[in-house]
């Protein structure tokens, strides 16, 4: 095997690791504002999912779409 051969594996090896990462930052993310989304229908303050989902305030009212301009 030539030396760029190995450094090109070496590469599409480095960036398939970096997209699994990078998908599960997104899953993440995605549960994150469905359960902000499901506890603040059920009636649960932002204050309050923020302290449940160990969240900073201000991004539990950006998902909400409360946050002001």
């Amino acid at each position: 095997m030539f030396p760029q051969e190995k450094y090109d594996i070496m590469d599409w090896v480095s960036y398939g690791a970096q997209k699994r990462r990078e998908g599960m930052r997104e899953g993440a993310r995605d549960q994150l504002e469905q359960d902000v989304r499901g506890l603040y229908a059920e009636g649960v303050m932002p204050d309050v999912i923020s302290r449940i989902t160990k969240t900073s305030i201000d991004t539990v009212k950006e998902i909400l779409g409360l946050q002001s301009a």
